[in-house]
């Protein structure tokens, strides 16, 4: 197990907010060139001049109901990290659950520019944003299991098995809520 995922390349910065249809058309979720199609129309020169491994929007970022084909399209355009203020939790979800795709909710003081070399570490107690001449760090990292390259879904099913079935995990939590009441 890593204590640590570093990231480094090529930013691709969006100004404002970005909604989860601008990020993947519904009409491209499935198609086998969906990552072609990533933000087609709201910021076209994400694909065209990709890869970009570090992906920051400046706003609210996957506003919607941003499905899991939206996360899939991202990481298979090239993009392992997206940092913007505020993340729509699905998305967030969706990107850990086997898209390989890490997400950030953090508004530095300063943005770089699309096309600066960036570097993001993302480590058990939080996550370093990092480009010439400047450094942000945010408290809140990512749990062992995402370090360890695990899929949410994939420590669900273990946690299942292991508590004798997903209806005794769901008992166990029940019963673990009322008890911290």
């Amino acid at each position: 197990m890593s204590d640590r995922i570093h990231i480094e390349g090529r930013a691709f910065v969006i100004a404002g907010d970005v909604e989860s249809d601008a990020i993947l058309a519904p009409r491209h979720h499935g198609a086998p060139d969906a990552a072609a199609h990533c933000l087609a129309n709201r910021a076209p020169g994400f694909v065209q001049g990709g890869p970009y491994p570090v992906l920051i929007a400046t706003g609210l970022f996957g506003l919607g109901l941003p499905r899991p084909p939206v996360s899939a399209a991202l990481r298979a355009a090239g993009a392992r990290a997206v940092i913007a203020p505020s993340i729509a939790p699905l998305l967030v979800e969706n990107a850990l659950n086997g898209a390989e795709l890490l997400t950030l909710a953090a508004a530095p003081q300063a943005w770089p520019e699309t096309g600066e070399i960036v570097s993001v570490t993302f480590d058990a107690t939080g996550a370093t944003l990092a480009w010439p001449g400047h450094e942000s760090r945010w408290p809140g990292g990512l749990p062992g299991w995402a370090l360890a390259g695990q899929s949410w879904g994939e420590v669900l099913r273990a946690r299942a098995e292991a508590a004798g079935g997903l209806a005794a995990l769901q008992e166990a939590r029940r019963q673990a809520a009322r008890a911290a009441r």
